[in-house]
């Protein structure tokens, strides 16, 4: 079901990458010196998990922290945080600073509910996500992967080029080592 989005990609051997999301916490930039967390494939683009209903202060001081580290934080689901959602000049000013975003398919789809589907579908129109992902945690879990889906329904609403980018382009330029922002 996938056939668009393979049709689209370059062939290529397919690889397995080493990677994590990480959990955001104060003590984030020591479990990375001491190896408790990691990059995405080594690289300087660390995942990190943001918690659902608050955005703590700590969270700009862990930021400065990795970027002066020279790594580029990818904070995940941002789309299902309350206080980015509903402040989304936070995720501006963070964007101006390097920080990328990426969103669970499950919530474009609505996986996760109406509201969280609308709200995806507005930072996705914003141009505040750059990344679209699986959120898939494990072969055991009830999550199922839906990036088929999220891409016609990003199609639908933002057009083919931003559903490219989101998808494609985006996820591609990172495991390149470049950043979309740059």
């Amino acid at each position: 079901n996938s056939m668009i989005i393979k049709r689209s990609l370059p062939k290529s051997p397919k690889r397995i990458l080493l990677g994590m999301e990480n959990h955001m916490s104060g003590e984030l930039p020591e479990q990375i010196e001491n190896g408790q967390a990691i990059t995405l494939n080594n690289s300087r683009f660390i995942l990190i998990s943001l918690p659902l209903s608050s955005f703590p202060n700590y969270i700009y001081d862990v930021l400065t922290s990795l970027r002066l580290m020279h790594l580029v934080p990818i904070l995940a689901r941002p789309e299902r945080n309350r206080v980015l959602v509903k402040n989304p000049k936070i995720m501006i000013e963070l964007a101006d600073n390097g920080t990328l975003f990426i969103m669970a398919s499950g919530s474009v789809t609505g996986e996760f509910g109406k509201r969280t589907q609308r709200d995806a579908l507005k930072l996705t129109k914003n141009n505040l996500i750059h990344v679209i992902g699986s959120d898939m945690h494990s072969a055991k879990t009830k999550r199922s992967p839906t990036l088929y889906q999220a891409f016609k329904w990003i199609k639908r609403f933002n057009g083919q080029e931003i559903a490219s980018d989101l998808f494609i382009k985006n996820p591609t330029m990172i495991l390149s080592g470049h950043s979309p922002l740059d």
